[in-house]
């Protein structure tokens, strides 16, 4: 059975097509749904120490985990950098997923180095502890 997806095929669903052997030597086809995976290796940097509105490139980072919030959809490899040393303050809530081999990555941008986590639980009335 061979599977044969469009030569335009871009991220999204897409229709697969079959053609093959069959059993007593029948010719088949068939198709099925499915959807193209688009894998990035591309890296986001964020520097909360930084002034201004960045873009996410290392010249220039994203400045608040509200920036990162708003980039939209992460796709499967991509990386979210954070300058070593520096504290963020504020939920960081990316969007997007990784599949099996490329989960997105959260990271230090230094070497030897890592990124600590805080988690603030909600309290009654919408207070943080």
């Amino acid at each position: 059975m061979t599977w044969t997806s469009p030569a335009d095929a871009t991220a999204g669903p897409v229709e697969l097509r079959a053609t093959g052997t069959a059993l007593f030597d029948v010719e088949g086809t068939g198709s099925t749904a499915a959807s193209v995976v688009a894998l990035s290796q591309q890296k986001y940097f964020v520097d909360c120490s930084a002034t201004g509105a960045g873009d996410g490139t290392q010249d220039a980072p994203y400045t608040s985990t509200a920036q990162v919030n708003e980039h939209g959809a992460f796709l499967p490899g991509e990386s979210i950098l954070f300058r070593a040393g520096i504290e963020c303050v504020g939920a960081l809530i990316p969007d997007g997923s990784g599949v099996i081999g490329h989960p997105p990555g959260l990271d230090a941008r230094a070497p030897q180095s890592t990124v600590r986590y805080r988690r603030f639980a909600p309290c009654a009335g919408g207070a943080s502890r």
